[in-house]
């Protein structure tokens, strides 16, 4: 998924939901919400290559690393932020019924994903034999799921003005939140195995201790040596290390592992979006699921 994308998925979902009476106006401030939201997830992605000293983002040095840059960064990391926020009080206050929604959803989603941060970032000082599935799902849930998709979506039903009632907004809170699953899982599998000349990040997850989807698989179903193994090698910056987790990994069938959970999770979602009666609505969310379903960057 590209820079763009939730962006595009926004607009999308509200031409969508509101159908053929659709108006250029509609388009234009849809597509200034999409580009708020584009800016908040650029705000978290700068910050976010700081504190897990990442090298690359996209192809490109992160941000951070360029060398007239540095810790400048966090103050235009904060910048993002505030041009999205100055885009909502520009094009939306006029109405304020709605710029008060917008606003709640906007403040609601940052702070839940500031949460987020704050879990995976405090795995990192923690035993990694500790890492569960139960922690990995909180910190997949507010660090990447809500912002990621239910924002965009959300937007959309605001914007929309549409009266949905709470049996559909809550099918697309949980629609949402089953796509951010899938999709850092699908991150935590390329960070190890994808090619960075396609994913465009080189993989640090194993030397920066990351509480991943292949860790806590990996201890759910390791014996006592080899957790001790695990433990001997997660977190350190040392390739020697990286490699023997990648060759634990092996050997105890991620990969497998990891297939046999996509093809589940797609199962899984499939059936929620069938569970949807507007038809359009249910189209949008399959082409979603197309994208993300064996993606490789």
């Amino acid at each position: 998924m590209n820079t763009m994308s939730l962006m595009v998925d926004y607009v999308n979902c509200y031409q969508t939901l509101v159908g053929a009476s659709v108006t250029q106006d509609d388009i234009k401030k849809a597509s200034v919400l999409g580009w708020s939201i584009e800016w908040i997830q650029a705000s978290f992605l700068v910050l976010d290559d700081i504190m897990d000293q990442s090298l690359t983002r996209r192809g490109q040095p992160c941000w951070y690393k360029l060398p007239k840059v540095g810790l400048e960064a966090v103050n235009d990391g904060l910048l993002l932020e505030g041009v999205a926020d100055r885009l909502l009080r520009l094009y939306f206050s006029s109405n304020e019924k709605l710029y008060i929604k917008l606003r709640h959803l906007f403040d609601d989603i940052k702070f839940k994903t500031q949460v987020g941060q704050l879990l995976d970032t405090s795995a990192g000082e923690d035993d990694p034999l500790t890492f569960t599935h139960d922690r990995y799902d909180r910190i997949v849930k507010y660090k990447t799921a809500y912002y990621t998709f239910y924002l965009p979506f959300m937007s959309a039903v605001v914007l929309s003005q549409i009266d949905f009632n709470k049996q559909d907004l809550d099918l697309i809170e949980s629609l949402a939140l089953a796509f951010g699953f899938y999709f850092q899982i699908q991150d935590d599998y390329l960070d190890c195995y994808g090619d960075p000349s396609v994913t465009g990040k080189i993989g640090t997850d194993i030397q920066d201790k990351k509480c991943s989807w292949l860790a806590v698989t990996f201890l759910e179903k390791a014996s006592p040596e080899e957790r001790a193994i695990f433990a001997e090698n997660y977190g350190q910056h040392n390739e020697e290390k990286i490699e023997k987790i990648k060759q634990i990994y092996e050997a105890k069938g991620l990969k497998n592992l990891f297939e046999d959970f996509e093809r589940s999770s797609f199962e899984s979602v499939t059936q929620k979006i069938n569970s949807i009666s507007n038809e359009n609505l249910r189209k949008f969310f399959e082409s979603i699921l197309a994208i993300l379903f064996k993606r490789s960057k």
